[in-house]
């Protein structure tokens, strides 16, 4: 009897620390939807609402459907909310994360430093990327999902030939690919959404006609201050 309520008191603990790291990853998803919300462009209809449509479905789970969903879990599913990668090789660029393929060579003979940021709620996923020497990468959105991408106000490189500005956003379809040329100091933010998330969303609020997914990989102008805002927040 005194093992299982020991077990029972260490399995309760194990809850509510998953419990606080969702509320903690929740918490940052919830401000990188908010700075994409004030930019004045198509993206905007879009984050908004994601952020109101992940608001509302989290408020309706009671905390009793919480705590069974983390304990009843599959393994294959009990990624943890926040995770942090340290990558210290090109060929370990796809580190940490299964939503996109990517590939890495380094342009430089010093040696590499990368670190990843994934933030996951839901279905929704957040990545931040930064790099400390010149890169070339090819990357895939995987099937399933959507990628908007932006980048920090020091990088300095190409993506599929276009010199990235601030401002700049990229959208791009399930399964498509961009590659570019990275300068040291490289900072990402990669957002990847189901495209069925979207199409629910825009049609509970009868506004299918104010957004379209993306259609390969195309270029979005947003605000700069946006943008440095969605990177620092």
């Amino acid at each position: 009897m005194q093992d299982q309520t020991v077990a029972r008191q260490m399995q309760d603990q194990t809850v509510a620390r998953q419990m606080q790291d969702q509320t903690v990853a929740r918490q940052r998803l919830k401000t990188k939807l908010n700075a994409l919300a004030s930019m004045p462009n198509r993206p905007k209809v879009l984050f908004r609402g994601l952020l109101n449509y992940y608001r509302v479905r989290e408020a309706r789970l009671s905390i009793f459907r919480k705590n069974q969903e983390i304990m009843n879990a599959p393994a294959t599913t009990d990624r943890a909310a926040v995770t942090v990668v340290e990558i210290s090789d090109p060929t370990d660029a796809n580190a940490g994360i299964e939503l996109i393929d990517l590939d890495a060579v380094q342009l430089q003979s010093v040696p590499f430093r990368a670190r990843r940021v994934v933030v996951r709620v839901g279905t929704a996923t957040v990545l931040f990327t930064s790099t400390n020497l010149r890169m070339r990468t090819r990357t895939r959105v995987c099937e399933g999902y959507v990628a908007y991408a932006t980048y920090g106000p020091q990088s300095r490189g190409t993506v599929n030939g276009l010199a990235v500005r601030p401002g700049l956003m990229i959208a791009a379809e399930p399964e498509a690919e961009a590659r570019s040329v990275v300068d040291a100091g490289w900072e990402s933010i990669l957002i990847l959404l189901p495209p069925q998330d979207i199409r629910d969303h825009l049609a509970a609020r009868q506004r299918e006609g104010e957004f379209r997914l993306p259609a390969g990989v195309e270029m979005l102008e947003t605000s700069p201050a946006a943008s440095r805002r969605l990177l620092n927040n």
